[in-house]
């Protein structure tokens, strides 16, 4: 038994049994727990003891995606080719529906 605090979690791969402390200050938990099968699976705040998968667990932040570039590229594309009569080009840019 370990304490994880200061440990590189990418050197890490497997399962991991682990004791979780989950701050009630977290709108959405993310870590699963069973109790057991008629209380199904719950997504609490707390303390608890369970076994996860090592991928399990890591933050993800929100960021902007990474097509809205691609996406407003096509549309500008196809406003164009719209524009100077091309329809094949309009076509084939216009395969993204809005």
């Amino acid at each position: 038994i370990s304490n994880l605090n200061n440990t590189d979690l990418d050197s890490i791969y497997g399962f991991i049994e682990a004791y979780v402390e989950c701050p009630d200050s977290i709108e959405r938990p993310f870590l699963p727990y069973r109790k057991n099968k008629e209380t199904g699976l719950l997504f609490p705040t707390g303390k608890w003891n369970g076994v996860y998968y090592s991928e399990e667990g890591y933050l993800f932040h929100k960021t902007e995606s990474p097509f809205v570039g691609y996406v407003s590229s096509l549309f500008n594309n196809r406003l164009l080719a719209k524009k100077d009569g091309n329809n094949a080009m309009s076509f084939v840019s216009g395969t993204i529906s809005y």
